[in-house]
Parts: structure tokens; sequence; C-alpha cells
């Protein structure tokens, strides 16, 4: 994302209110500016170094250095790829040592509401093991296939439904004649125009989409959080490592949740990236609906108290309906007296 000139970083801070020793929330205030922006602060601050015993800056390929958030997401770095990716990501060994240093903090955490997306299973090219009955099976398929394709192509249904058209005999052909006779000029142009011809369009084809049926399950993940510099201790953090490994240097950045990290890269990445990623949680011998079900009390609670109507329902009048109600229509029913009454009377 941030190979594109246009992307905004949101700054923002929230604003508490303070009375009587309560604390509550007012607003939030903030700003956006470019990206390209502060990536060219980061580098115009820790490319250069005023100290003159200083060996090594960023620009070195030596030194890896990231600007990281409270979530471990990488917010600016030297490598404009790496923009927006979790940081364990890119360097797992690093991110555990964080953890391990209590830097930053492994929260577990649960979706019960998560949405997980079916894989088609692999399908082995292997055969099946060839059994006599096998055989047997494919035997009949072929002879029940080719008694239906006889029996349809013999039209026999037409024994048991005798009804048929025939066609009359038609005399007038003159108002049938179409005169198929061209004029030379006519083949000249016909000839013209076959050379000329455009090609004619492909036949249409149809566009397949590929539908996904997403089901409800269960995830977990793991998810991390700055605690180290979350209070007012802003000292940086050296971490030496043992042999050939990766050191590192950590510091706070001060008034926001974002911190500077300076990799060493001289040796090599030691372990497996870490992901974020949600994982299913796969419940042995039961379905999601089926575990809810047995492990859990799901059943359907009475309510407190009867609640069959409102206080206000006498108020309505502008919600209801236009139809008329179902009554006696007095307007009608001497009528029909009446003319029940003469009706009966006449016979």
């Amino acid at each position: 994302a941030a190979s594109r000139n246009d992307t905004l970083v949101t700054a923002s801070h929230a604003v508490f209110i303070k009375s009587s020793g309560r604390t509550a929330p007012a607003a939030v205030v903030g700003f956006q500016f470019q990206h390209s922006a502060l990536l060219a602060l980061f580098k115009n601050i820790t490319y250069s170094c005023h100290d003159p015993y200083c060996v090594k800056t960023c620009e070195s390929d030596a030194l890896g250095c990231y600007v990281l958030d409270n979530n471990a997401y990488i917010v600016v770095s030297k490598e404009i790829k790496d923009t927006g990716r979790f940081f364990g990501d890119t360097d797992g060994y690093v991110m555990e040592s964080l953890v391990k240093e209590k830097i930053y903090k492994k929260i577990h955490m649960f979706d019960y509401q998560a949405v997980c997306f079916r894989g088609e299973p692999t399908k082995s090219q292997g055969s099946i093991l060839m059994t006599p009955l096998n055989h047997l099976k494919w035997m009949l398929e072929w002879t029940l296939a080719n008694a239906l394709w006889m029996f349809a192509q013999t039209n026999l249904h037409h024994m048991w439904y005798g009804d048929g058209a025939y066609g009359s005999e038609h005399r007038d052909y003159d108002g049938l004649y179409v005169d198929s006779v061209n004029t030379n000029e006519d083949d000249e142009e016909g000839e013209e125009s076959e050379g000329t011809a455009k090609p004619t369009d492909p036949p249409y084809e149809k566009m397949q989409i590929n539908r996904t049926r997403p089901d409800a399950c269960d995830a977990e993940m793991d998810l991390y959080k700055l605690v180290k510099y979350s209070q007012k201790d802003q000292s940086p953090y050296q971490n030496k490592q043992m042999a050939c490994m990766r050191p590192y240097v950590v510091q706070a950045i001060p008034y926001s949740n974002m911190i500077l990290l300076v990799v060493d890269l001289t040796c090599p990445r030691t372990a497996v990236p870490m992901s974020i990623l949600p994982i299913e949680v796969e419940y042995r011998n039961f379905s999601l609906a089926c575990y809810k079900a047995h492990f859990f009390d799901l059943h359907r609670t009475r309510p407190l108290s009867c609640i069959n109507n409102h206080t206000k329902e006498s108020e309505i009048e502008h919600l209801c309906g236009g139809s008329s109600i179902i009554q006696l229509s007095l307007l009608l029913l001497f009528p029909s007296w009446a003319l029940a009454y003469f009706v009966f009377s006449e016979r």
C-alpha cells in the first residue's frame, strides 16, 4: 500500500475530560498526511548522524530499521513492500524475542462468530481396487444405458400413444417461389465482399463465477500489544544476542504509540515467520452445532414478566391499516332477507 503516492496516514489523539476524580472521553482529534512525507522524515532522521563516533546509520544494508505501532504492525520501513505488514511475518525470531523480553504481550483471542471458507478436498490419482464386482457393475451400467438409448432412438413410445399429425397437400407453389438468380453485378460485389469481410466475433462464452459457501465456525488467533512503553517509561532497550543471533535496539518514539526498532541483519534469519491469521478451531468427532448443543446450556429461558401489550398501543392512530374489519353488514342483511322471502313464498 505504501508504494502508492496517495496513501494516507491518520494520526489521532483522544481527548478526555477529568472532573471530580472521574475521567470520560470527550472527543478525538487528528489529521491525515501522506505516507511519502512520513517516509521522507524517517529517512532524514535515521540516515544521518551528527555524532562523530557514529559508525552505522539506517542507510547501511547491515541494519534494518522499522517503525512499529502498538500492535506490531510496520508503519515505516526502508523496504516499502513491508509497510502495513505484521512484523512477525518479516522477522519471526526478533518478534519472539520482543515478546520474551516483555516489550510486546501476546494475547490469545477467540472469535466465536468467524466465517470459514471450505476448500475442496484433494482427489487422489490412484485407481480403485479392481474386483469382479466392479466389472459386473460396469457391465450392468453399460447394458442399461444402451437399452435406454435404443428405446429412445426407435421411438417405441408411439406404440402406446397413437396420436399423430398428418399434413395436407399444398398445390399453390407460386406464392412460395423465390428468385435465387443473381445478376453479374451482384456476383462481383459478392466476390469483393468475401475478400474484405470482417472476421466474425467469437461465440459467447459463458462466464463462470467461482462461488464459495462460507460456513460459521470458531477461530483462534494470537494478537500482540505494546506494554513496555505504554506508561512513562521511555528508556531505550538493547538486546545483545549470543553467537550468531540478530541483536536489536528498541527506542520509544515520544508522544506516540510507536517504537523505533533497529535490527542487525548480519546474521541470517533463524525462525519461521509468525502469523496472526485466524485458525479454525476443530472439535474432534463433533460439528460446531453439535458441540455447542452438547457442551453448552443453550436452552431458551422464559422472560421475567409477561409482556403481551404496551400501554401506548391505544395512542397509535396513523399506523393502522386501511382495510375494513370483518363484521355483519346491516345494509345487506335486510335486502337479502326480503329476496329470500319472495323466492320461497312463490314456491
